[in-house]
């Protein structure tokens, strides 16, 4: 049965208060009533414990018919936060230029060093995770970007150190994410939707 999930990413978590950051976080989520304190174990592709929905769940998401189908993970390690196996971003653009960068294999499109453009977004993402800094080059302007600052399609991508996946549960509201993120010292946010 496919799972959806929406994450919450923060983007301005550093290596260095992240576990700071997510505490802060699920303590609001628990004191708010949206999460549960207790951990429960799920699927083999979780990568940790999972808070079930709390009595207040509902103050979380937008208007809808659906309750949550699961809990919250909370992630707080370097992460690539993606939309899932079920879909790939078709373009990225450049943080300097706004260059579109199209990420299906073509003809023609090979960029430095005559690689296609999906393979130098791996090879990026694979030392990002090495090393938690890469940069991705512009065909447009021929500047590196830090791979971070892209723009991806739909949201496909977040490079970060902390994430709050909600699984299976109604459209988050904004006016959520908004009193989220002033909990987290008015770290940016950014929410990455998928399905597995």
């Amino acid at each position: 049965m496919r799972k959806r999930y929406q994450t919450l990413v923060d983007l301005d978590a550093t290596a260095e208060d992240r576990a700071a950051s997510a505490d802060r976080g699920l303590r609001w989520l628990v004191e708010q009533g949206v999460v549960r304190p207790e951990t429960v174990a799920r699927e083999a592709f979780r990568r940790c414990g999972e808070h079930p929905p709390g009595e207040r769940w509902h103050t979380a998401v937008a208007p809808s018919d659906g309750e949550p189908g699961d809990g919250v993970t909370v992630v707080a390690v370097g992460c690539v936060f993606d939309g899932g196996p079920l879909r790939e971003p078709e373009q990225a653009w450049c943080p300097h230029c706004a260059g579109r960068l199209h990420l299906l294999p073509t003809e023609g499109r090979a960029g430095p060093g005559g690689r296609q453009p999906w393979d130098r977004v791996k090879d990026a993402i694979d030392t990002w995770v090495d090393t938690g800094r890469a940069v991705l080059a512009c065909g447009h302007c021929g500047r590196d970007g830090d791979l971070t600052a892209w723009t991806w399609e739909g949201n496909y991508f977040a490079f970060a150190h902390l994430g709050f996946e909600f699984w299976d549960w109604p459209e988050l509201r904004d006016s959520f994410v908004e009193e989220f993120a002033r909990v987290l010292d008015g770290h940016r946010l950014t929410v990455v939707r998928g399905s597995v």
